[in-house]
C-alpha cells in the first residue's frame, strides 16, 4: 500500500524540530501560509442522517458540534487533524469530517470558550497548537470559501 501525502503533517514536524522559539519561526510562518488553503479533519457529532460520505454538508447552527481537548492548563481548543486520509490510514481515527480552514476557524472563533484549535500531525504523535489570538489574521487570509449550493429540482409532471 503506498504511502499518502502529508504536506501539512511534514510542515508540522518542520515547526516542532526547530529550536528558535515556534512562533517566530520560519518554519511556522511556512505552516500557516499552507494552513489558510489546507482541509483539515474534525470529529463532528449530531444530526448527520443527511449527510452522504465524499458530498458537502450544511449545518444549521446548532445541528452538530466539532469535538474539543482540555488542555491541562484548563482550556479548551477545538481539535482538528492535518492530512485526514493519511491520519486514518495510520491511527484508529474518529474524525468523520473534512473541512476547509476557513470553515475551520469560523468554528473556532463561533465558540467563545475555544482558546485555539490544536492540529495533531498525521506522522507523529505530535501537534501544533493555533492561539486564539493568531485565529483572525489567519480568517483573513483564507480564500473565500465555495458556495454550496442547495439541490436544485424541477417539477417533472403537470
Amino acid at each position: 500500500m503506498a504511502e499518502r501525502a502529508t504536506p501539512i503533517s511534514d510542515l508540522i514536524e518542520g515547526c516542532l524540530e526547530q529550536q528558535d522559539g515556534a512562533a517566530e519561526s520560519e518554519s511556522f510562518r511556512r505552516f500557516l501560509d499552507a494552513f489558510v488553503g489546507a482541509r483539515f479533519g474534525v470529529i463532528v457529532a449530531g444530526k448527520l442522517e443527511r449527510a452522504r460520505p465524499g458530498e458537502p454538508f450544511v449545518a444549521r447552527e446548532g445541528q452538530v458540534a466539532c469535538a474539543m481537548v482540555n488542555l491541562p492548563g484548563g482550556a479548551s481548543m477545538l481539535v482538528a487533524c492535518a492530512d485526514r486520509a493519511a491520519y486514518s490510514g495510520r491511527y484508529a481515527s474518529r474524525f468523520n469530517a473534512e473541512v476547509d480552514a476557513h470553515t475551520l476557524l469560523t468554528i473556532a472563533l463561533a465558540n467563545e470558550a475555544c482558546s485555539g484549535i490544536m492540529v495533531n500531525s498525521a506522522r507523529s504523535d505530535r501537534s501544533v497548537a493555533l492561539a486564539r489570538e493568531l485565529l483572525p489574521k489567519l480568517l483573513e487570509r483564507c480564500p473565500a470559501p465555495k458556495k454550496i449550493e442547495p439541490p436544485s429540482w424541477r417539477r417533472t409532471t403537470s
